[in-house]
């Protein structure tokens, strides 16, 4: 069964990055946007960063003085979505499971033994 979950680390460094592409485009320093949306420089440079999170009121703010539509910044499903398939390690004691992998070689080493000396009698 796959998990599907969001990162949304990877959301805010994205929508940051492109927030500061199109900043960078425009030739705008942060305090010259901060100035035009009533963001504060900080929290620009924050967000830039992906280190904060950004109502979507100064998102849009943010967007109209660069120039440039909401969706342009925000990142797709694909680039922040993480599918997991739970690992599953099946073995001939499934009541002991190992502790590192060097002990999990170990006893698929000596299970692997096991079955060669099995087919040899």
């Amino acid at each position: 069964m796959r998990q599907i979950e969001t990162s949304e680390d990877r959301l805010y460094k994205v929508l940051g990055e492109r927030l500061k592409q199109h900043r960078d485009e425009k030739r705008m320093t942060q305090a010259y946007l901060s100035r035009l949306s009533g963001v504060d420089r900080s929290s620009i440079a924050n967000i830039e960063r992906g280190r904060q999170r950004p109502s979507v009121h100064a998102l849009y703010k943010l967007c109209a003085v660069l120039g440039v539509e909401v969706s342009t910044v925000l990142p797709t499903m694909a680039e922040v979505t993480l599918v997991r398939t739970p690992q599953r390690f099946e073995h001939s004691n499934p009541g002991v499971l190992p502790s590192s992998v060097s002990d999990t070689i170990e006893m698929l080493r000596r299970e692997l033994d096991e079955q060669d000396s099995g087919q040899e009698s």
